[in-house]
């Protein structure tokens, strides 16, 4: 996941070039089997922060796997900010249209945005990132409803 995220990072022809090859697909593959392992979570959000930028390459089918295995990371390890941050980056990025935002809420990455937020007060990435992502879903008035309820 790091080899990724280093190769797709500040390039988008690396991004486009791995989004085709499957690349989000094998990151998404092994958060997903690696739920419990914080390292693997960390790393595989950071990569598909910088993956997403490119998200119109992946399959709608694949971008709803690597939400939910975002998600289920975040809250798998809530107490590790980095994962909630890097959890808050591919969210945000994740969040540029409608049916993203959506997908996004469905996944529970509204809720876990706000408890991100919340555990982790005194870092100031996790705040920015996870406000970022709550202010891009509230694009969506569902969204709304469910951030007031979130907290």
């Amino acid at each position: 996941c790091a080899a990724l995220g280093n190769l797709a990072s500040n390039n988008d022809a690396n991004r486009t070039a791995i989004a085709k090859a499957g690349g989000v697909e094998a990151v998404v593959a092994g958060m997903e089997a690696h739920r419990v392992i914080a390292e693997v979570q960390q790393w595989g959000s950071w990569a598909l922060g910088f993956l997403a930028s490119n998200v119109e390459h992946v399959p709608a089918s694949v971008r709803a796997r690597g939400i939910e295995a975002v998600v289920a990371g975040m809250l798998a390890h809530t107490s590790a900010s980095g994962i909630q941050e890097q959890g808050c980056v591919v969210l945000l990025k994740l969040t540029v249209d409608d049916e993203n935002r959506k997908a996004v809420a469905r996944a529970g990455g509204v809720e876990a945005a706000v408890a991100a937020i919340g555990h982790h007060t005194s870092i100031s990435g996790v705040q920015e990132r996870g406000c970022q992502a709550l202010l891009k879903l509230a694009g969506n008035d569902e969204n709304k409803t469910a951030i007031v309820r979130a907290g």
